[in-house]
């Protein structure tokens, strides 16, 4: 856009910084430094700026009401900026993920109340999202939309503990989650399955009535012995597993003729993966990284990615299938797009719509060409039939 003579203000966008752009930028959690403001000159224009904080101090998500206050001072600077000159205006509000991680369930079930902490917060951000629709410049287009959306998973599926079950992943060596007390899990354990299990079960039982929440810990893998392992923190209900090639990795064990015969057997297995106590398929999707990416950094990918409805996946030290006392609220993979504006087909429903398609939509607004090499088509259903962007050619 800024290559094409449009100015932008960008608000709260995850790694924006350095800045790459002439524009004004305010970055977001991933500032490698306290100086998020670009350019730092704008500091002096709009006072309210010398508070502004990205994030409360402490765990978001048990500090709601701070978190309400750092959005409310974020939404004073966007309204501000909001009334300069601009083409593309965009800001992040974070407040919706931290209520949703800590509180969905009680929200959905309509068991908060009304004077909560969290309600308190959606109503702000209710108010925020009309102040920019009704304050929004004539023949404007405004698009809310979420970068994932949310769900009660009552049940995790532990990939590295599958992995390790069905012998693909040796454990260099494990501790239990703490339940208070401290227990080790030794080599001994990890390397006798019959026992890892009866473990399992047991930890199971007491996680349900002990009053204390357990400490979750990873399965720290023995490359040297394992022909696949999973990384990363918890990520809803996404996971991704690695083969552990000799190409990869210096402990790498797969020779380049065994890769495709083993990917190929996890995934058949992985597909086949029921809960034993309601028969169900625990995955959704079970792909291939070639399914989901493409470019010159494919090899980085995950070679397997598994996606579940109803599973937070997990690379914690847990039983495969765990139902015990644990964090419920979750990402899910649909979130919400709203379009609002003048050309916008009013009372309409889109079907389909992934979030990568909002970047050639906005380009194809502006009347801008779009590459072949983005993601993402052009929503033209969003528009109605009279209107410009309908009938204008997607360059």
């Amino acid at each position: 856009l800024e290559r094409r003579g449009k100015s932008c203000i960008i608000i709260n966008l995850p790694c924006s910084s350095p800045p790459r752009i002439n524009g004004i930028i305010i970055d977001s959690f991933t500032a490698e430094s306290e100086n998020c403001i670009f350019p730092p000159g704008l500091i002096e224009e709009i006072p309210e700026l010398k508070e502004y904080k990205i994030i409360p101090d402490g765990p978001v998500s048990e500090r709601i009401r701070d978190f309400r206050e750092v959005e409310r001072i974020r939404f004073n600077c966007s309204r501000d900026l909001f009334k300069m000159n601009w083409d593309f205006f965009f800001v992040l509000f974070l407040i919706s993920d931290a209520v949703q991680h800590k509180f969905y369930d009680q929200l959905v079930s309509g068991t908060l109340r009304n004077d909560s902490e969290a309600i308190g917060a959606w109503r702000d951000l209710d108010e925020y999202v009309g102040w920019f629709v009704t304050n929004a410049p004539r023949n404007s287009v405004v698009f809310i939309m979420s970068d994932h959306g949310f769900s009660v998973r009552k049940k995790k599926f532990a990939v590295n503990r599958w992995l390790m079950e069905y012998g693909y992943l040796r454990a260099k060596s494990m501790r239990s989650n703490n339940l208070g007390f401290g227990i080790e899990i030794s080599n001994f354990l990890v390397k006798h399955s019959k026992l890892l299990k009866i473990g399992s079960v047991v930890y199971q039982v007491l996680s349900k009535v002990l009053p204390v929440r357990p400490i979750l810990q990873d399965i720290e893998p023995d490359f040297s012995h394992s022909v696949a392992c999973a990384f990363g923190t918890d990520s809803g209900p996404v996971g991704g597993i690695y083969i552990n090639t000799r190409e990869r990795s210096k402990s790498g064990i797969v020779k380049p003729s065994e890769y495709e015969d083993i990917r190929s057997k996890i995934i058949d297995e992985l597909e086949e993966l029921e809960d034993p106590k309601s028969g169900k398929k625990i995955l959704r999707y079970v792909l291939r990284r070639e399914d989901v990416y493409f470019g010159e950094y494919l090899n980085r990918a995950p070679d397997i990615l598994i996606i579940s409805d109803e599973y937070g996946i997990t690379v914690k030290n847990l039983p495969v299938i765990f139902d015990g006392r644990i964090e419920r609220n979750d990402h899910a993979m649909e979130g919400i797009l709203i379009a609002h504006g003048p050309d916008i087909k009013e009372g309409s429903k889109i079907e389909g719509a992934k979030i990568h398609d909002i970047a050639p939509t906005i380009l194809h607004i502006f009347g801008l060409p779009v590459s072949k090499d983005i993601d993402g088509r052009v929503l033209k259903e969003l528009f109605k039939e009279d209107s410009e962007f309908t009938s204008r050619e997607i360059k």
